[in-house]
Order: structure tokens, then C-alpha cells, then sequence
């Protein structure tokens, strides 16, 4: 399993809480343009957030997680070939 840190938008403010995904459920990934000033309460600064798809049973989840796309595609490409982009 890999920990994330999956990002909540409610009502104007953003938030994040932990999840983790079994990388063989891992279907693709990829970064996302956003601009958020606060995150769990702090100011933030080029935040680099990651769009990842992944299989669930018989359906495909979206998630939102923190972090730099280079450094998951490696994460995850240890454990499985993922589609890019």
C-alpha cells in the first residue's frame, strides 16, 4: 500500500486527510494546475497536486493527493507500469 495525503475542497477551503491505494489498483496519473492559498488552516505556496484514477471493484475513483508528479510516478512505477498524462 502507498500513503497519500488525499486533498478535501468544502465550501472554499481546503483540506487533507490520509488514504492509502494498493498501487496495482493504479490506473493513471497526473499533475493538476491549481492554485490554493490555505490548506488545513496554513498559507501555501506552490502546492503540487497530483490527479490519480484507480480501480475500486468494478469502478474507477478520482482522487486529488499532495505531492510532486515526478516524485509518484516513481513511488508507484516500483510497483506497477501506469498510464501517464
Amino acid at each position: 500500500m502507498l500513503n497519500f495525503e488525499k486533498l478535501i475542497e468544502f465550501d472554499g477551503r481546503a483540506s487533507t486527510v490520509p488514504i492509502a491505494i494498493n498501487p496495482v489498483n493504479v490506473i493513471s496519473i497526473s499533475p493538476v494546475k491549481r492554485h490554493l492559498k490555505e490548506v488545513n488552516g496554513q498559507k501555501v505556496e506552490n502546492l503540487s497536486l497530483v490527479e490519480i484514477h484507480y480501480s475500486l471493484g468494478s469502478e474507477v475513483k478520482k482522487v486529488f493527493v499532495v505531492g510532486e508528479y515526478n516524485k509518484l510516478i516513481n513511488k508507484i512505477q516500483n510497483k506497477r507500469n501506469i498510464l501517464h498524462g
